[in-house]
């Protein structure tokens, strides 16, 4: 039974008046959590703290001669989020005409931007590109951890804000943002 945070409960039903003792197995071997008798109902409630990782867990319950004891039941606790950075545009580049996909800028500024997200079971989940007030269909992270969208903007000079939001598979998400100056007149430079 997850309660908020990382202190589950684990709640084991055997028959009424056993003695239930409960080991974990988070990889280094079990460990027993203590052992704890039921009350008339056979259900025994014991508070649990768990750490990001595979954790195990197993009952061992007796009562008088008779023994039993529970299947393993496994679970793996994931809290740590994963990181968001932008690669395309750079953060702090200039964006420039040079950066219009399709070099017509009576459309705006068409561009393609990336970020990477890193971290475990980040595979094939969907993100969130924000571009100014503007949500951006974007991608879901692939096999190299890159996911975006395609954006356009206004052929404007100014400053525009970007957002990108990545997740994992436990619903852990990171946030990135970056503001972009735009400028239309000067020159571009390819090295």
């Amino acid at each position: 039974n997850a309660a908020s945070g990382n202190t589950p409960t684990a709640i084991v039903t055997t028959v009424p008046g056993s003695s239930v003792e409960l080991f974990q197995n988070t990889g280094t071997g079990e460990q027993s959590l203590g052992t704890f008798a039921t009350g008339d109902d056979g259900i025994i409630e014991i508070p649990t703290t768990l750490v990001d990782g595979a954790h195990a867990f197993r009952a061992f319950c007796t009562r008088g001669d008779t023994a039993a004891v529970s299947p393993p039941l496994s679970l793996v606790v994931d809290t740590t989020p994963p990181s968001c950075a932008f690669v395309e545009p750079p953060p702090g580049t200039t964006i420039t005409p040079a950066f219009d996909n399709n070099l017509d800028l009576s459309d705006g500024i068409q561009l393609l931007v990336t970020a990477q997200v890193t971290g475990a079971d980040t595979l094939d989940e969907i993100t969130t590109l924000t571009v100014g007030a503007t949500a951006i269909s974007s991608t879901k992270v692939d096999i190299d951890g890159r996911a975006g969208g395609f954006a356009t903007l206004a052929a404007t000079p100014g400053s525009v804000a970007f957002a990108f939001t990545g997740r994992d598979h436990a619903q852990n998400t990171c946030t990135v943002t970056e503001n972009y100056n735009v400028v239309l007149d000067g020159c571009d430079l390819v090295v």
